[in-house]
């Protein structure tokens, strides 16, 4: 039997108790489920206790009161009188006038005119008066059902415990009602602690609570029902992929679980998939429910290393970044090979999802849609056609390997990628005897390809070479042939050479260009990625390749409070003692050493030509720059 499976046999028998003086009290973490629990169970009672009651009598159900915000024992009085107000309205005047008789008079001097004519400002002054709750202590002919109150949001009511306690427990014990309280009994026990209390929360719940049951949900059966209640056929044609997901992640809290459908149906809700072929959107769409739901689960958990995931993970200079980014692949490898999900970017990018999360939207979703090769069936180029050389007959093998060799020989390739995959498909060939090449000549051509790309596009695109040795889908042949490695690992080297130029470049722009909209943002400037997606900025040298004559120039011409801002980023990034942020100097640190010096020096030569208030902020950034530079020299150990 599962645990929530005790939990609500248990229930049943306690309802079905005569007096049992004691409440049960059911607690968990925020977002573990109580209330989407207790909720179903309170549907379940209602419907299951359908017996008809006499005209002339009303019959209670099921009361839930959230105790959210309660800050007086007054305030849960009316919250209570506001869920018995429909019993009588049900019935009409006569029977209310039954279940009040010598209850209302005794509270009210007799003042309401109980003359049977209708009259609704008689009824609605019944319902306005405390005796009203008189429904649930006293005994009375004319109230059929239990009297059962639900206490919800405990930990999140303001009332002092002992004065909430003690008001259910006169519900208890002098009007036999059945109570059950929810709530997060950590954060319960906290704010008893916090408070001068006679007693403590363990002595008040041994008083009142008889029964404490933690809640522990059947991920499965929550996933199903919240899939069935979204409508969404989508969701319901992939519940296997998307019940492995979430118990991958980890994720209990089942806010986050309802948000994530709730916010995958809007996303979806903006597509129109009558522009696409049903097959192809269909399994497009199974490709974002996956990522959609990795990338919810983690980041909406807090874990940013999310965004790298999928981001050429070889390539990360950051080990904190790699490490992480290995324990989010290793969570959810096995689950979309199991389901032959394919790489986000062939759909909906990881960024994009984020961005949906943040924003609301994605601004470039029509573009992206536009060129997916999931969604668009592609113009298969020739060198594609023959990767399948298996399924080709002898004369279009022939035709196709003629068109490629004229392109890798005497054309120009566009993608290093393409370089690659033509190489290993010709070794390929003269390894297994199907076409002859000259081995040493194709690696040649190979590398002049790689040159050549390199030297004349500009879209980054062009110089991507894959994951795991593959692009475009598809394995590279040969790919641990002696000269794939070489040709693969030389190609890698271009790319992060490329990359490591790129970023400079960026960083010489910024500070050679530096102006007080830039010093403004700086913290944020440095927080983006670099080019390659690896890391940002901020993890990685800053000043490399700068003019410091020059960033020196343009720093003693900021004004005073950009200057300031300077100084604070500085301080920061190389952990001065008055900020009070410790962290280890790394090698990307002391790579800005030297240029440091550079600025600071040029800087004091500068402030002999300013004056007053800018040269003495001159100086004070001059200052905070020696003391970069000192924390840089005197640092103990680098990592």
């Amino acid at each position: 039997m599962s645990n929530i499976d005790y939990i609500t046999k248990y229930l049943n028998d306690y309802l079905n108790m005569d007096n049992p003086q004691y409440a049960v009290l059911i607690q968990g973490k925020w977002g573990c489920g109580k209330t989407f629990y207790i909720n179903q169970l309170i549907e379940k009672w209602k419907n299951k206790n359908n017996e008809t009651v006499p005209q002339n009598c009303i019959k209670l159900r099921p009361i839930y009161i959230s105790l959210y915000g309660a800050s007086s024992i007054s305030q849960v009085s009316y919250l209570i009188r506001k869920e018995l107000r429909p019993f009588l309205y049900s019935k009409g005047m006569k029977v209310a006038k039954k279940i009040f008789c010598g209850i209302i008079k005794t509270a009210t001097q007799g003042n309401f005119d109980f003359n049977g004519d209708g009259n609704t400002r008689d009824f609605s002054a019944i319902f306005d008066t405390e005796s009203i709750i008189e429904i649930l202590s006293k005994p009375n002919d004319y109230v059929k059902g239990d009297k059962i109150l639900i206490f919800d949001d405990l930990e999140r009511c303001k009332i002092p415990i002992d004065e909430i306690f003690g008001y259910i427990n006169n519900l208890v014990e002098h009007s036999k009602c059945k109570i059950i309280i929810i709530g997060d009994e950590d954060k319960i026990k906290k704010q008893s602690e916090n408070n001068t209390l006679p007693s403590k929360y363990a002595e008040f719940k041994e008083k009142l609570i008889g029964q404490t049951f933690s809640i522990r949900q059947d991920l499965d059966t929550i996933i199903d029902t919240f899939i069935n209640d979204s409508h969404n056929h989508h969701l319901q044609d992939n519940k296997e992929l998307i019940s492995d997901l979430f118990i991958a992640s980890q994720t209990e809290n089942l806010r986050i679980i309802k948000q994530c459908f709730s916010d995958f149906n809007r996303l979806i809700s903006s597509l129109d998939a009558t522009k696409y072929n049903k097959s192809l959107y269909e399994i497009f769409i199974q490709n974002v429910i996956a990522y959609f739901i990795i990338t919810y689960c983690e980041y909406k958990n807090g874990n940013n290393y999310i965004k790298y995931f999928q981001n050429h993970t070889s390539y990360f200079t950051d080990e904190t970044v790699k490490e992480n980014v290995s324990n989010i692949e290793n969570k959810y490898i096995s689950i979309l090979e199991k389901y032959n999900i394919k790489y986000s970017y062939n759909s909906i990018t990881i960024k994009d999802i984020i961005s949906f999360i943040d924003n609301g939207y994605i601004s470039n979703l029509t573009a992206t849609l536009n060129k997916s090769d999931m969604l668009n069936i592609p113009h298969s180029q020739d060198w594609e056609q023959l990767w399948y050389y298996g399924k080709l007959d002898n004369n279009t093998f022939l035709e196709k390997l003629k068109s490629v060799k004229n392109l890798f020989y005497k054309g120009e390739i566009k993608y290093v990628s393409i370089v690659l995959h033509i190489t290993g498909m010709f070794i390929h060939f003269n390894r297994i005897k199907l076409a002859h090449c000259n081995e040493s000549f194709l690696k040649q051509k190979a590398l002049n390809h790689i040159d050549k790309i390199f030297k004349k596009q500009n879209d980054n695109g062009c110089f991507l070479i894959g994951s795991y040795n593959a692009s475009w889908g598809k394995q590279y042949m040969e790919y641990t042939s002696e000269i794939m490695v070489e040709l693969i690992k030389y190609a890698k080297n271009k790319l992060n050479n490329y990359f490591e130029k790129e970023r400079v470049k960026f960083c010489k722009s910024f500070w050679e260009n530096i102006d007080d909209d830039k010093a403004g943002n700086i913290s944020s400037v440095f927080k983006e990625s670099i080019p390659s997606g690896y890391c940002s900025y901020e993890l990685s040298s800053i000043f490399q390749g700068i003019n410091t004559k020059r960033v020196a120039s343009r720093l003693s011409r900021l004004s005073n409070t950009s200057k300031e801002n300077i100084e604070m980023y500085l301080s920061i990034r190389y952990y001065l003692p008055e900020t009070k942020i410790t962290g280890a100097i790394s090698q990307y640190h002391l790579d800005d050493l030297e240029y440091l010096k550079g600025i600071k020096d040029s800087l004091i030569k500068l402030t002999s030509k300013q004056k007053l208030i800018d040269k003495l902020t001159t100086k004070s950034l001059v200052c905070t720059l020696d003391k970069c530079i000192n924390q840089l020299i005197s640092s103990p150990k680098t990592v």
